[in-house]
């Protein structure tokens, strides 16, 4: 398993804060174990994660620009309601 990073540690290694940190924690997206209720992450899985990461926005960064949603701006909705 390797060593185990405190979520502090692991904002640190990730270059972002440590609220972004629990909350990517929360939300599952960073693999984590609990032990009582202390959270811990495994550098390997960290580093498996990072890696898997990266893949995935390679694989989005070359999808068609048409997957992306139709975004109005402001000036569009204005001119519907006239």
């Amino acid at each position: 398993m390797g060593k185990l990073l405190k979520p502090n540690e692991v904002a640190q290694q990730l270059g972002i804060g440590r609220s972004l940190t629990y909350e990517l924690i929360a939300q599952g997206k960073i693999p984590h174990i609990r032990l009582g209720r202390c959270i811990r992450v495994s550098e390997q899985s960290l580093q498996e994660w990072l890696k898997s990461s990266e893949l995935g926005t390679v694989m989005s960064q070359t999808e068609s620009p048409l997957d992306e949603p139709v975004r109005h701006n402001a000036s569009c909705a204005s001119a519907r309601r006239a």
